[in-house]
């Protein structure tokens, strides 16, 4: 099983890189802590299963744990859930 991350720093680019790693990947990992503003940003990626190429997990790593979020944990936490609550993995 192959599963690509996506790394982009804009959501136009997460969307181009989702379609481009649909081609090769089994799951598509979307890491929400690289989108500069994801709360707002979240609604707009394929998350729901009608709407995504492949299976998809979001991620969303803090800066002590070697990822790019450094908000409140609390605003962390509500942005996984409402990316579960969007169809995410």
């Amino acid at each position: 099983m192959l599963c690509i991350p996506i790394t982009a720093d804009t959501n136009e680019k997460a969307l181009k890189d989702i379609q481009e790693a649909s081609q090769l990947a089994d799951v598509i990992e979307v890491r929400l802590d690289y989108i500069p503003h994801p709360v707002g940003a979240i609604h707009e990626l394929p998350l729901r299963p009608q709407s995504r190429p492949r299976p998809i997990i979001a991620t969303c790593r803090p800066t002590r744990e070697g990822g790019r979020f450094d908000g409140p944990e609390e605003v962390r936490i509500k942005l996984l859930e409402q990316a579960v609550e969007l169809g995410a993995e």
